[in-house]
């Protein structure tokens, strides 16, 4: 799994946070991921990969990629996670 995200308006060098919890967060987080991103200008489109390896859903259900930046919420991604049986 891999988060992908396009950033600007931002001034300077930024902390990054990326996190993918369950709907309540009722558990810890399933992954999170911190970074720096340097803007040159507020313009500059900067693009920010945060690959997630080793990832385990502990049931189906509603989780949540949330994005964070200077340690402040700027926006959240619904996953709703379905069990798919086999076929055979």
């Amino acid at each position: 799994m891999v988060v992908y995200v396009v950033l600007t308006e931002g001034y300077g060098e930024k902390p990054i946070r990326v996190r993918l919890v369950d709907a309540e967060e009722s558990r810890p987080p399933i992954f999170e991921s911190d970074t720096l991103v340097s803007f040159p200008d507020p313009l500059t489109a900067m693009e920010v990969v945060f690959p997630c390896s080793n990832v385990t859903f502990p049931e189906p259900g509603e989780y949540r990629v949330q994005l964070f930046g200077a340690g402040e919420f700027l926006r959240e991604h619904r996953l709703d996670l379905s069990l798919v049986e086999d076929a055979d």
